[in-house]
């Protein structure tokens, strides 16, 4: 914020803005300061897995499948881009598809963790519970700092043997992430 009031025009202050509101859960800071963003020079191919991402954690999952799936996507966004549609996709009802969108970014990124995690969570949907297990804890071989994954694994836990037996998952997640 210090960085942005310093120089409202800096475009890695305003993507940075966008980042830490993802990570507050507030998809609205986060879609303003990559309009800024694009009002300032940034083009919107290197931003539209973002705003992607701005529309479908705001519900507005048309937009955001529009988005997602655009050609203009940078190479080094593609899997980021995937894997948002897979959610998109998965809060649509259509689990195919969000089946075919994790399997594509996985296949271009397959040592991120949250590709592993939001497939996990699909495993899960579809009442595969053993696939979701093994999907979670290949999240936390690849990052066993990844706090969703670390949750989501509470989660699965927790619906396998109890609330008792997930805490301790919990328990680690806010160690790593005291204020989440």
């Amino acid at each position: 914020l210090n960085a942005g009031k310093a120089d409202p025009k800096s475009r890695a202050a305003l993507i940075a803005q966008a980042e830490v509101s993802f990570r507050l859960f507030d998809a609205e800071s986060a879609q303003a300061a990559l309009e800024r963003a694009m009002a300032v020079g940034v083009p919107k191919a290197q931003l539209a897995h973002l705003l992607g991402q701005a529309y479908w954690m705001q519900g507005d999952l048309g937009n955001a499948e529009a988005l997602l799936r655009d050609t203009i996507i940078p190479e080094q966004n593609r899997a980021f881009a995937a894997r948002i549609l897979g959610r998109v996709q998965m809060d649509k009802g259509d689990t195919a598809a969000a089946l075919a969108s994790f399997d594509e970014a996985i296949r271009i990124a397959p040592n991120d963790s949250r590709n592993w995690t939001d497939l996990a969570r699909l495993r899960f949907v579809l009442a595969n519970q053993k696939g979701a297990i093994e999907a979670a804890e290949r999240a936390l071989q690849i990052n066993p700092q990844d706090v969703r994954a670390i949750e989501f694994r509470g989660v699965l836990m927790r619906s396998q043997f109890g609330v008792a037996a997930a805490l301790p998952w919990f328990e680690r997640g806010l160690q790593i992430s005291p204020t989440d």
